[in-house]
């Protein structure tokens, strides 16, 4: 279960809700390829590597929160000599 709350998102392991506005289910290989960009959640659905029971509409909701960045940004970067 993932809980949205004070801007946290935290995933709860083995915990369900009877009250969520959607269930998706998919493997840790799909959700990093769609963290990583190389396809979306809708190809996901497309080809039955994601199932969305509910409200699809709250997970692009969620969606909308994440962060966009370039995914080769400098982590650490060497101390500029004056």
């Amino acid at each position: 279960m993932l809980d949205l709350e004070h801007c946290a998102l935290t995933w709860l392991a083995d915990r369900r809700s009877d009250v969520a506005a959607a269930t998706v289910t998919l493997d840790r290989t799909t959700l990093d390829r769609i963290l990583l960009r190389e396809f979306s959640i809708s190809e996901g659905v497309q080809s039955g590597s994601v199932r969305i029971d509910g409200g699809p509409g709250k997970l692009a909701e969620l969606f909308e929160f994440v962060d966009e960045f370039t995914l080769t940004f400098e982590v650490v970067e060497p101390r500029c000599s004056a």
